[in-house]
Order: C-alpha cells, then sequence, then structure tokens
C-alpha cells in the first residue's frame, strides 16, 4: 500500500526498505511541512517498513503514539525490527486497510498519508475513513505524485497505442493514471467535503535520469511498481508495444543525451473544523 500492491507481492523488505529512493521526497516535504505533535496519537496509512513512521516516533518524542498501518505483514514485521534496533517504544505497528480503519470516530491527532491512500484499493472509502477517525482540530496530512508523472514515458505509451489502433488500451491506460493520481483540486475539495479547512499545501517534483530507455525498464523499482502494471494494462500486446515504446525513448536518449522522466507531487494539510466528528 506504500507504493504498490504489485510490490508487495514479490518483496523482501529488507531489500524493499531501499526504495525511499522514491517515498524519501514526498515524506521529506511532509516532515517540513507537519505539525509537530509532543503528544497524542498519529496514525501514518500505508506506512510500508516505516519510513516515516520511524522519522516522526524520533521527531514527535515519546508522548505521542505513532500507529503505523499497513496490509503488508512482512514489512510491518521489518519496521518492528528497525524499531527495536533503534531503540523506539512509542511506535505500534498494526496490519489493516486503509478501506476499514480499526479505530473510533475521532480518536487520532493527525492522519499521514505518504502515497498510501491513494494506492489503496478504494480511495473513496480510504479518504473517508481517515477523516472519520481524526478528532475536531486534528489534521489530515497527504503526500503523492500527481498525473504528469513519467509523462515523457506515458504520452510515447499512448501514441504508439494509437498508432496500433489499439484504442481500447488507451482509454484502459488513462483511466489506470486518473484513478492512482488525484490532481490537487480533487483532494482539496475531498478535504473540505469532509469539514477541513486547508491550511497547508506544496507543489514540488523531482526526476529519474537514465542513460538509456533499457535502464528505466531494468531499474529495480520501475520494475517492481510500473512495469508489471503495464503488462497487465496491456495484456497480450505488452511485449510490442512496450519494445516500440523503448526505441521511441532511446531516440530522445540519443537526441538529449539521457532520459529524464519528472515527477510532480504535492503536499496537502487540513484540519478537521469543529461540529464534523
Amino acid at each position: 500500500m506504500a507504493e504498490n500492491k504489485l510490490i508487495h507481492s514479490h518483496a523482501d523488505p529488507m531489500f524493499f526498505d531501499e526504495l525511499p529512493l522514491w517515498s524519501a521526497p514526498f515524506g521529506l516535504q511532509l516532515l517540513e511541512t507537519i505539525p509537530v505533535i509532543s503528544h497524542g496519537r498519529v496514525l501514518d496509512v500505508g506506512c510500508g517498513t516505516g519510513f516515516l513512521s520511524i522519522e516522526m516516533a524520533q521527531r514527535f518524542g515519546h508522548e505521542t503514539e505513532i500507529i503505523a498501518l499497513d496490509i503488508w505483514q512482512e514489512g510491518l514485521e521489518y519496521l518492528n525490527k528497525k524499531a527495536e534496533f533503534y531503540g523506539i517504544k512509542n511506535i505500534k505497528a498494526i496490519r489493516a486497510s486503509a478501506e476499514a480503519l480499526p479505530f473510533q470516530d475521532g480518536s487520532i491527532d493527525m492522519v499521514v498519508s505518504n502515497n498510501g491512500i491513494n494506492n489503496s484499493d478504494n480511495f473513496m472509502k480510504s479518504f473517508k475513513e481517515a477523516c472519520r477517525v481524526i478528532k475536531t482540530g486534528g489534521y489530515f496530512a497527504i503526500a503523492q505524485n500527481h498525473r504528469g508523472t513519467f509523462d515523457g514515458f506515458y504520452n510515447i505509451l499512448l501514441e504508439t497505442l494509437i498508432e496500433n489502433n489499439r484504442y481500447e488500451l488507451v482509454n484502459a491506460v488513462q483511466k489506470h493514471i486518473r484513478k492512482k493520481r488525484k490532481t490537487t483540486l480533487i483532494l482539496n475539495r475531498e478535504l473540505q467535503k469532509h469539514g477541513f479547512i486547508i491550511f497547508g499545501a506544496k507543489n514540488n517534483s523531482f526526476t529519474f535520469r537514465f542513460a538509456s530507455a533499457n535502464a528505466f525498464y531494468q531499474h529495480h523499482f520501475i520494475k517492481s511498481a510500473f512495469y508489471s502494471s503495464w503488462e497487465e494494462l496491456l495484456g497480450k500486446y505488452s511485449e510490442k508495444i512496450l519494445s516500440e515504446v523503448l526505441k521511441k525513448l532511446d531516440k530522445i536518449v540519443k537526441s538529449e543525451g539521457q532520459l529524464t522522466l519528472e515527477v510532480p507531487f504535492s503536499t496537502i494539510i487540513g484540519r478537521k473544523a469543529p461540529g464534523m466528528e
């Protein structure tokens, strides 16, 4: 849930833990902007192996309980080992779904989600659940990448599908992008609909640079978090289409000396107004 369920299906958590390469830019921006909770309960939805949870537990102090929640049991076990190694006592790992949080209404001081809720099976249900458990005056902080992520790849993929008359796959890819990457406008609207006042929002981006298209395809994180979903979406056409895309991307490399792919993202923080519990 922290990145994508496809990763968890074949991931050793020890090696998965290298993947803050992806999640750290989001998490670091959250750590720069979220309120520092000196006491109370903070829930990290989609914690993975605990990158953000462990850092909050250390920064917020022992009087703040950090609840690290994910559906990935092996990741939670590895999180516990790290917490034990660091001597962290104020973190509690819970295996549960974002769509059914095991907490009472208004019982959490702050919910944070570092690319977690947007990767749940049902975004709206997970979002509503997070809003439900936050107390009046509490905070909801979300970080996630947006549409525009790897546009240099997706634009060529869509172009190639059109050239091959695979219009049904064009729709499937576009639907996939809309499902995973909610716009800032959608997030703001949903927060306000659930009684939150937006008081913090920050846009940012980072890039992945590759020496070739094949290097992009073969990168461990790309293979785990993206390539598998591309193959699933394209089905029996995946080998042909992705090979054609690779050739087009390598033309860009030949022209520009590298392949540069941008990841736009934002952090949004809302505070729950009175009367919304």
